[in-house]
């Protein structure tokens, strides 16, 4: 699974060029449009070609700009939604990470806070039995002073970041946009950006 700060710089990456891809794209069709306008205004062209032809082409070009904004969008959105799978998945319990001090929660010995404590210490890095031992506590009213939340903060920011692609893409010709929303400093950065 990759890390945050990864995850955030491939996210910037990918909206940047999929901005100048959509940009690229929609000039030409703004080049034609206005060809097209400029062709109905000459009036060198009957009313019938203007409203057969000319103008259902320029609404068609209109459509297929919005088109190419929807679809950096969705598949923007498809990144995060990607991300937080993987940050699901990483939270599942798995049987293969169990250690020896799950046979302690078996034995029916009254565990007390020292022994959780200590087992928590030794499985720190083991999502499983972190997960595990702050269950047990909790079903046993051990106090440990901690909570299992696993990536659900994480995921509550990606959550956030795919909230805030459509303002960035619908107003990318405003740095300013990008700035606040996404740049150094703003509230995501610091999120992504941090170790913790």
């Amino acid at each position: 699974m990759k890390n945050k700060q990864d995850f955030f710089s491939e996210m910037l990456n990918a909206i940047q060029i999929g901005i100048a891809e959509m940009e690229k794209e929609q000039d030409k069709i703004s080049a034609t449009i206005s060809r097209r306008n400029k062709q109905i205004n000459s009036k060198m062209f009957s009313a019938e070609y203007v409203e057969n032809e000319l103008r259902p082409e320029i609404k068609r070009l209109k459509k297929e700009s919005a088109e190419e904004e929807k679809r950096l969008i969705e598949r923007l959105c498809a990144m995060c939604n990607s991300y937080i799978t993987e940050l699901n998945s990483a939270d599942d319990l798995k049987p293969n990470s169990l250690t020896a001090d799950i046979q302690l929660l078996q034995t029916g010995i009254t565990l007390t806070e020292r022994d959780i404590e200590a087992m928590l210490k030794r499985n720190a890095d083991n999502r499983t039995m972190s997960q595990i031992l702050l269950r047990y506590a909790e079903e046993h009213n051990i106090e440990t002073g901690m909570v299992y939340e696993g990536n659900k903060p994480l995921i509550e920011s990606v959550e956030a970041l795919a909230g805030t692609i459509p303002t960035v893409v619908k107003w990318h010709n405003r740095p300013d946009v990008f700035d606040k929303l996404l740049g150094e400093g703003s509230e995501l950065a610091s999120v992504f950006g941090s170790d913790e």
